[in-house]
């Protein structure tokens, strides 16, 4: 598996950050103590942590409500669902971190019935520090305003990421090589995609249908078609107009489609060190450091 190296993503370069972490009640070990992943969240409760060491593991997995499920990394920890159903199902306030999730089924192109790697309905959970790849679509979120950050989401049959409904909040990820868009925005207000880099992707690395989204602090680069693209003409888009700003467009076959640049865009090539090899860190001299926001949240 190619190992993706990066520090930080996005116009505004900054190493990815987490809220200190709080003390788990319990720790349950997989395989240690449970022979599956799904055994040891069926047995934990509310505040407890469900710790799997390095290893492949072919399982759906349904998290359970305030449980951190934590792996070995995702260089190292890999569920697959053996290309049956969604991999991964969310619960509220429940964490995944540090897995390789792969092997969807090969279901639908859009709506809920599609299959997933990691599907967030209907509840607000956290997806950190994941390579999502090898799916049908890589992520779902339906009325989810969940937190998606620092993770690789790649090489999925359609899109990587498939915004329904929702508002979720889209940081310091690696979304490209999906044969469709690299995120998908439908019918979902107050989106927020910051920090992240996107393309080449088979259709647009960003595209919105009937959706207000905010789109600030990216790289969308090396995209074939469309960098950014809403399906609304400029003439019908209130409501539903982007709010763009401080972002890089860089090789794209057109950067912008139905879309106006931001303020303070940029176009300039961000010097990756080593995209093909899936290095994404920025060169000395990038144009991309310190062009981003100066927003202390960013």
């Amino acid at each position: 598996m190619k190992q993706l190296k990066y520090a930080g993503v996005g116009v505004a370069v900054c190493a990815l950050t987490m809220n200190a972490l709080p003390s788990w009640a319990a720790t349950l070990h997989v395989p240690a103590k449970y022979k599956t992943i799904q055994q040891a969240i069926d047995a934990a409760v509310a505040g407890d942590m469900v710790r799997v060491v390095p290893g492949l593991y072919k399982e759906h997995i349904k998290l359970k409500a305030g449980i951190y499920l934590k792996g070995g990394g995702a260089d190292k920890t890999v569920i697959t669902g053996g290309g049956r159903g969604n991999v991964v199902e969310g619960a509220d306030e429940s964490i995944i971190e540090g897995f390789t999730i792969r092997g969807s089924g090969k279901r639908g192109k859009a709506g809920i019935m599609a299959n997933v790697g990691i599907n967030a309905d209907h509840v607000t959970m956290t997806i950190r520090n994941n390579r999502i790849t090898g799916n049908n679509i890589g992520i779902r979120t339906y009325f989810s305003p969940s937190h998606i950050t620092g993770n690789i989401i790649d090489d999925n049959r359609w899109h990587g990421l498939y915004i329904l409904y929702s508002a979720p909040l889209v940081r310091n990820n690696i979304v490209y090589n999906n044969k469709g868009n690299g995120i998908y925005c439908s019918y979902s207000s107050g989106t927020e995609l910051a920090n992240n880099t996107l393309g080449p992707n088979g259709s647009a690395s960003i595209y919105s249908e009937v959706s207000r989204v905010i789109v600030r602090n990216n790289i969308v680069a090396d995209n074939k078609g469309r960098g950014i693209m809403w399906a609304e003409f400029l003439d019908g888009q209130q409501g539903v107009e982007p709010i763009l700003s401080h972002n890089l467009f860089w090789g794209n076959g057109e950067n912008y489609y139905r879309v106006r640049s931001g303020m303070e865009d940029i176009t300039a090539d961000p010097l990756f060190a080593d995209a093909a090899h899936g290095d994404y860190h920025l060169k000395p001299g990038s144009p991309a450091i310190n062009a981003g926001s100066p927003s202390a949240i960013f």
